[in-house]
């Protein structure tokens, strides 16, 4: 069982191959402000990446605005 904050770790080692710090920046902070917006709904990082639904995807793009 992946967390939700090994599999963004994973995602941003796996990225920083092919593209440039800035890039890599980048996604790093979009995926930290999901994160934030996880924590505002009480999932923790240390969560299995399981948990997550398309709605939490649709409420993180709420969040932001």
């Amino acid at each position: 069982m992946m967390t939700i904050e090994e599999a963004t770790q994973n995602y941003l080692r796996d990225l920083a191959v092919g593209q440039s710090a800035q890039t890599v920046e980048t996604y790093s902070q979009g995926l930290e402000r999901f994160k934030e917006f996880l924590a505002s709904i009480k999932v923790s990082p240390t969560h299995a990446t399981s948990v997550l639904t398309v709605d939490h995807a649709l409420g993180y793009a709420q969040w932001l605005s």
